[in-house]
């Protein structure tokens, strides 16, 4: 099952900026974006049309890796059947939103993802083109290092 690389740097760059925890309120709240701040793994990918079918990103020689950065950068890092390819942009969080804005062969992209935080890990919800299928809903899951 070959995976668009490219697409899952963007997803995976969104899914790091998406980490929200809920808290009681305090006297020195922390922004939802102070929640993405971190490195975040891949560690599944959930194929929703196909009943949630679980995808290990190990078992297809997949990887991804982002750092999200309190100055509001990042850096993602993917590997897809040993070919690594390295995004860097800028994000930022607001509304429950991650935009992520980086160049990606001398072009400019954003990509604006929803998430989710559920403990450690940040749930980010996409679609990733996959051949045979075309374009797939999916939920990536990444966990906080």
């Amino acid at each position: 099952m070959n995976i668009n690389v490219r697409k899952i740097l963007a997803l995976l760059a969104v899914i790091n900026l998406l980490v929200i925890t809920a808290c009681k309120e305090d006297d020195n709240p922390v922004s939802p974006g102070n929640n993405l701040v971190g490195t975040w793994v891949l560690t599944k990918i959930y194929l929703t049309q196909f009943n949630n079918a679980e995808i290990k990103p190990g078992d297809y020689d997949i990887s991804a890796t982002f750092d999200m950065k309190s100055n509001g950068t990042f850096t993602a890092i993917e590997n897809y059947s040993g070919e690594a390819d390295t995004t860097s942009g800028t994000w930022s969080e607001a509304g429950g939103k991650i935009k992520l804005t980086a160049t990606v062969d001398g072009v400019n992209q954003t990509e604006e993802l929803s998430y989710t935080l559920q403990g450690n890990l940040l749930l980010v919800d996409t679609t990733i083109e996959m051949p045979t299928f075309g374009e797939q809903p999916v939920r990536l899951e990444f966990t906080k290092q």
